[in-house]
């Protein structure tokens, strides 16, 4: 019999240090800031409509609360929405750069 002892919390020498799981689990991906907006500006939140509460897309919502205050007279929305149609005329969607201008004007979105 060999020197050392087998059993419980005695693992053999052979097999005492092995590598590991090598192909377990790997670290995540940190998310980039475009990912961060995009994924807030795209998560569904419910509001009321009449007696209803429908669910939409955060940046439509803010799109539409553009396009209302537009209607009722306010010319900077009027402006941002017509910057922003024109620019998803232009690039075919909304990313990151139009919405750091559109809140780097005033400081804040909508």
């Amino acid at each position: 019999m060999s020197d050392h002892e087998i059993g419980f919390k005695k693992p053999p020498r052979h097999t005492r240090f092995a590598p590991g799981n090598r192909a377990g689990c790997f670290k995540r991906k940190r998310p980039s800031a475009t990912e961060i907006v995009d994924r807030v500006l795209n998560t569904p939140i419910r509001f009321p409509q009449g007696k209803k509460f429908k669910r939409m897309p955060r940046i439509e919502l803010l799109i539409r609360h553009l396009g209302n205050s537009a209607l009722k007279g306010d010319v900077d929305a009027a402006r941002k929405l017509l910057k922003l149609h024109q620019h998803t005329q232009r690039h075919g969607d909304i990313n990151q750069s139009i919405v750091q201008e559109l809140t780097a004007e005033d400081g804040s979105v909508c």
